[in-house]
């Protein structure tokens, strides 16, 4: 899905306290950067990214969706397929036969050294 994933800790840091207090230097490096980890007591609880980086996230997301919408129409148009060949005439004694067969030789040559 996404070429690669940024870990958590890798993210720039600051003290939410430094946040409160320094918000312009703040938002002037998560616009530098894309985006920041704010932490409380050294353990992070938010991540604030630029608006840039969230629009490209969404167009992302939104391709991933797009992509596994397209994935799933095929996997039940495939599944409606074999549906309705199981409805069609015959097929309860085709399946019947399948069973009936499955585990004996199929008729043919054998392999073996004239083969």
């Amino acid at each position: 899905m996404f070429a690669a994933m940024i870990d958590i800790d890798a993210l720039p840091r600051r003290e939410a306290t430094e946040v409160k207090n320094k918000w312009g230097v703040v938002t002037r490096q998560v616009k530098a950067v894309g985006r920041m980890a704010i932490t409380n007591r050294k353990e992070v609880e938010l991540v604030v990214m630029s608006a840039e980086e969230y629009r490209r996230l969404m167009v992302k997301v939104g391709e991933a969706e797009s992509q596994q919408q397209r994935t799933l129409a095929q996997l039940t148009a495939r599944f409606e397929e074999k549906l309705s060949n199981l409805q069609n005439p015959g097929a309860p004694k085709r399946l019947d036969n399948f069973f009936a067969t499955e585990g004996q030789a199929a008729a043919g040559p054998i392999a073996g050294a004239d083969f």
